[in-house]
């Protein structure tokens, strides 16, 4: 199984696909996959976010109250914000926070970003705990992707 990096940087060009102005919290982390030249920025949104389940959801709309809305436009209730053939930007909000998540692709690196910003004083201390959640989950998220979409990629 290949290596996900929690990158220091966050390349311009993420932080510009991610349009949100003055974000209280970024990450990064990346994962050089193989197959990702074969699979669409929405393909590896769907297949990492698949893997959330429940325990995801609990985080999401329970803990952060984000407003998820079951859609065929949606991934996993988050909205698409905006996407090219390379990133795609899911979006969400609640009355604590707005948060965004862009899927990138450069050649067979993956990277995923995780944006936020408070929109309540109390939300630095809710994103506090939930970010070790957060940034535990994000790589064994990845790291069932890059497996689940190797597998299909042999079929």
């Amino acid at each position: 199984m290949p290596a996900i990096v929690q990158e220091r940087e966050v390349p311009a060009h993420i932080t510009a696909a991610g349009a949100m102005d003055r974000p209280d919290y970024v990450d990064l982390f990346t994962v050089v996959a193989g197959q990702a030249p074969g699979r669409s920025p929405e393909e590896w949104a769907r297949t990492a976010l698949s893997g959330a389940g429940v325990g995801g959801q609990i985080l999401w709309r329970i803990v952060l109250g984000l407003r998820l809305e079951p859609s065929p436009d949606a991934i996993g209730g988050w909205t698409i914000g905006d996407r090219t053939p390379t990133w795609i930007r899911l979006e969400a909000d609640s009355w604590l926070l707005r948060a965004h998540v862009v899927f990138s692709l450069d050649g067979e690196r993956l990277s995923v970003a995780t944006i936020i910003r408070y929109e309540r004083p109390f939300a630095a201390l809710v994103w506090s705990l939930a970010s070790v959640v957060h940034r535990r989950a994000m790589p064994y998220l990845l790291s069932r992707a890059v497996a689940k979409l190797s597998e299909g990629s042999e079929g």
